[in-house]
C-alpha cells in the first residue's frame, strides 16, 4: 500500500514538473510551401504542429489595431478595417527547421475572442485554422479557405467598408436596412437626409450574431458585431482589461452592390410620400408655421433629435416630389430657430420667410426656394 502511494505521489510530482511553463520549448518552426494570404494580401507563414501559423504583429500593416499591455501580459488584435497594400511572398520549401516555438503566458484576444498563441522569435503567432473557421465565420469574425490543389490558404476578416459602399449606394438611394426573419434587406430609402444609412430592426434582431444582407434576392454583404475589449487605467495607474461596447459593422461586396445599383431603376418619392414622412417625424405643426400653395408646401417643425435634444425641419416640398430642408444651412449661418434670440416670420401674402438675429437677416423666397 505504501509502495502504491509512493508511486502515485511520484507520478503526480513528475507531471507537475513536466507541465509546460512560459518560455518552455513547445516544438519547432518549420518552413512551408503553403502560400498564405490575409484579406487578399500575401503574408509570411510557417508550419507549426501541422497548421499554418502567422505572426499577429504583421497584421498591423494590413489594417489591424495591435495593442500590448505588459502589466497584464495581454495582446489585443482588433481587425475591422483594411489597408490596401501590395506584397509578394515567394513560395518556400517544406521541412526546414527555422527555430523553436515557445510556450507563452501572454493572453491574446482577436476581435474580443481569446485565441491560442505561441511565442515565435519574440513575437506572437497563431494558426490560421484557429483564428478563422473553415469556410464560415468564427467568433473572431474570420474564415479560412484551404485549396489543396494550389497549396494556398486564405484568411479573411470581416472588415467595415461602409464609407466606400455608401458612396455607391446613395446614388440610387439604396440606404434602407430592414431586419426580418434572420436576414437584412437593402431597399430604397428616399429620406436618408445625406447623413447615413437608415435601419429598422424587428424584435428578433440579435446584436451578437452575424446577418447576411440581401438586395434583389442576392447576398451583397454581411452585418457583423465586434465585441471590443479595452485596457483601462485608473487614477492609481493600475491597468485592467475591460469589456467595451459591442459595435455593429457592415462588410459589403463592393462589386455586387455596384451591379445592383446599375440595374436599379432610379425612382423619386412623390409629394405625398415626402409630406407624410416628415409630418410623421415631427411634433404637431402649428398652422401659422405652414404654407400650402398649388406649387409647394412649406413648414417649420420640431422633432426629437436625441434623448434630450430637439431638431428643426425647415422644409419646402414641390408638388413633383422634390424637396429641400434649409435647417442645416440656417444653422451654419447662425440663424437656427433653435436659438432663443433668433426669430422668424412667415408671410403668406408675399410668400417669404424672414429669419432674424441681432445682427443678421436672411429672407427665403418660397416661390423660388432661394435664400438671400
Amino acid at each position: 500500500m505504501k509502495k502504491l502511494l509512493f508511486i502515485t505521489a511520484f507520478c503526480f510530482l513528475f507531471a507537475l514538473s513536466c507541465s509546460a511553463k512560459s518560455g518552455d520549448i513547445n516544438g519547432s518552426i518549420y518552413s512551408t510551401d503553403i502560400l498564405a494570404t490575409v484579406n487578399g494580401t500575401p503574408v509570411e507563414s510557417f508550419n507549426i504542429g501541422g497548421k499554418t501559423a502567422i505572426v499577429l504583429e504583421d497584421l498591423q500593416k494590413l489594417g489591424a489595431n495591435v495593442t500590448y499591455e505588459d502589466s497584464l501580459r495581454t495582446l489585443l488584435v482588433d481587425f475591422t478595417s483594411k489597408n490596401d497594400i501590395s506584397a509578394e511572398i515567394a513560395r518556400g520549401t517544406t521541412g526546414k527547421i527555422l527555430g523553436n516555438v515557445y510556450e507563452s503566458d501572454i493572453k491574446t484576444y482577436c476581435n474580443g475572442t481569446l485565441i491560442h498563441t505561441f511565442s515565435l522569435n519574440g513575437k506572437m503567432a497563431a494558426a490560421i485554422e484557429e483564428i478563422g473557421a473553415d469556410n464560415t465565420y468564427s467568433n473572431c469574425n474570420a474564415k479560412f479557405v484551404w485549396n489543396g490543389s494550389t497549396r494556398t490558404i486564405s484568411l479573411d476578416f470581416l472588415v467595415d467598408n461602409f464609407a466606400k459602399a455608401y458612396a455607391i449606394l446613395v446614388q440610387k438611394n439604396l440606404t434602407q436596412l430592414t431586419v426580418h426573419n434572420d436576414t437584412i434587406q437593402l431597399a430604397i430609402n428616399h429620406f436618408y437626409g445625406g447623413a447615413g444609412m437608415s435601419s429598422s430592426y424587428d424584435a428578433t434582431f440579435d446584436t451578437n450574431r452575424i446577418y447576411p444582407i440581401y438586395a434583389n434576392g442576392e447576398q451583397v454583404g454581411i452585418h457583423f458585431p465586434l465585441h471590443i475589449k479595452n485596457f483601462f487605467q485608473d487614477d492609481t495607474g493600475a491597468v485592467s482589461l475591460i469589456d467595451g461596447f459591442t459595435l455593429d459593422f457592415i462588410c459589403y461586396d463592393l462589386q455586387k452592390i455596384t451591379e445592383i445599383c446599375a440595374n436599379t431603376e432610379e425612382t423619386k418619392p412623390t409629394y405625398q410620400e415626402v409630406l407624410d414622412y416628415y409630418v410623421s417625424q415631427s411634433y404637431a405643426i402649428d398652422a401659422s408655421d405652414r404654407v400650402d400653395t398649388a406649387a409647394y408646401t412649406f413648414f417649420i417643425s420640431t422633432y426629437q433629435s436625441g434623448k434630450q435634444s430637439t431638431g428643426y425641419h425647415i422644409l419646402r416640398i414641390l408638388k413633383n416630389g422634390e424637396y429641400h430642408d434649409y435647417a442645416q444651412e440656417l444653422n451654419d449661418l447662425g440663424l437656427s430657430p433653435a436659438l432663443n434670440d433668433h426669430t422668424y416670420k412667415i408671410d403668406s401674402a408675399t410668400q417669404t420667410v424672414t429669419f432674424n438675429s441681432n445682427d443678421k437677416t436672411v429672407i427665403l423666397d418660397l416661390k423660388t426656394g432661394v435664400m438671400k
